[in-house]
């Protein structure tokens, strides 16, 4: 059996103590702190949105690949799921770097 919780961390002997509290209250804001959080926040831009279309461009891909696999095909099925995870690939690394630009 575990021994109980002591609010400790590390070898027994440690003198470190790690305070825990479940219960803390959350954190209240008013209406102008809230409105100035929310006019300083940006739109995204058409650029974000053009690496989520490439996202879903890739996961159709990578469906139309998995249609030509079940006919028969898997030479087309494999360049389909290459293709599409490259697009894919492509539209994750534009949504990451304009997620990242302040």
């Amino acid at each position: 059996m575990r021994p109980p919780a002591t609010g400790r961390r590390g070898p027994p002997n440690c003198q470190q103590h790690i305070q825990i509290s479940l219960y803390a209250p959350p954190r209240v804001i008013d209406e102008a702190e809230l409105r100035k959080v929310i006019r300083e926040e940006r739109p995204p831009t058409k650029l974000y949105y053009f690496g989520k279309f490439l996202e879903a461009l890739g996961f159709l891909t990578v469906a139309v690949g998995l249609m030509a696999g079940m006919q028969g095909d898997m030479y087309t099925d494999l360049y389909f799921f290459i293709g599409g995870i490259a697009v894919f690939g492509a539209g994750r690394m534009i949504e990451k770097r304009e997620m990242r630009r302040d």
